[in-house]
């Protein structure tokens, strides 16, 4: 339901801003990530060399399973920090990319320091033998990481530059009960009164409210927006419970027939629900 949700691409709640589509709320991932590409510049680890081009292919394939590995672990913990599926594939490649191009930085810098490679302009063997090499350690950090990655990739934890675990709790109740909500026959003609959904939908309104108080930053805007919709199906939902019995399907069709309000049009595509 998620991944397959299709957001209108002019609206507050489909996704205009940076963050739904680069994926700026957690930027302490990168730092993380590439917090232990700095031991050799350390001197921690030292930084060997690989004389051998031909040694340079099976390396190439053993360092394309750990970025893999990364990608895979920042895709899963980022699918926990966002509503909806919606942009994940490409969030989670450019923190990868990211993590890796600022470990291989500092890898090369590490080099830099140790006087065992240098700067040259026309580019040399040397120092592409130098870029291949701040690669290949920048990588291999990414497999002794530190602890504090891991955590970050694998744990709800409140570590700096990374969404609190009251909001990925709060997130999760919000997606569940839009999942449950989603199924719910409102939304496709009137069904009998229902208390049980009142509860549902001012639950998830409460909800999307302390979301937006709690959410990081460059997640405000969407989550603003996306509590704003939840007041308005919380407000139809009970204008419909409240109508008489001759007056409900008329109550019924101004909120969720054709004329419906854009702020519950908007929610239904965030639940991805087909348009009435």
């Amino acid at each position: 339901m998620w991944a397959g949700s299709r957001l209108m691409a002019n609206s507050e709640l489909t996704c205009p801003d940076a963050d739904q589509r680069y994926g700026l709320r957690a930027p302490g991932l990168v730092w993380y990530g590439s917090l232990s590409a700095w031991s050799p510049l350390l001197g921690v680890i030292k930084a060997g060399s690989f004389a051998a081009p031909a040694a340079w292919l099976p390396l190439l394939a053993a360092e394309a399973c750990v970025i893999s590995v990364v990608f895979l672990l920042i895709r899963g913990r980022r699918r926990t920090w966002y509503l909806t599926d919606h942009h994940l594939n490409r969030r989670a490649a450019i923190a990868t990319t990211t993590v890796v191009l600022v470990s291989t930085t500092i890898s090369g810098l590490g080099l830099l320091a140790r006087g065992t490679h240098g700067i040259a302009w026309p580019v040399t063997g040397a120092a592409l033998q130098g870029v291949f090499l701040a690669f290949v350690h920048g990588v291999a950090s990414l497999v002794v990481s530190s602890a504090l990655f891991m955590i970050a990739v694998t744990t709800a934890a409140d570590l700096p530059g990374l969404p609190t675990k009251r909001f990925v709790s709060l997130l999760t109740t919000a997606r569940q009960t839009c999942a449950g909500l989603a199924e719910h026959p409102i939304w496709g003609a009137m069904p009998a009164t229902d208390p049980a959904l009142v509860q549902e939908t001012q639950l998830l309104a409460t909800t999307a409210r302390e979301l937006a108080r709690e959410a990081p930053r460059p997640a405000r805007r969407f989550h603003t927006a996306f509590a704003d919709a939840t007041d308005a199906l919380g407000e139809a939902v009970s204008a419909v419970h409240r109508s008489r019995d001759a007056y409900r399907e008329h109550t019924w069709g101004e909120h969720f027939g054709a004329s419906q309000g854009e702020a519950l049009r908007l929610l239904r595509r965030v639940m991805g629900i087909a348009d009435a």
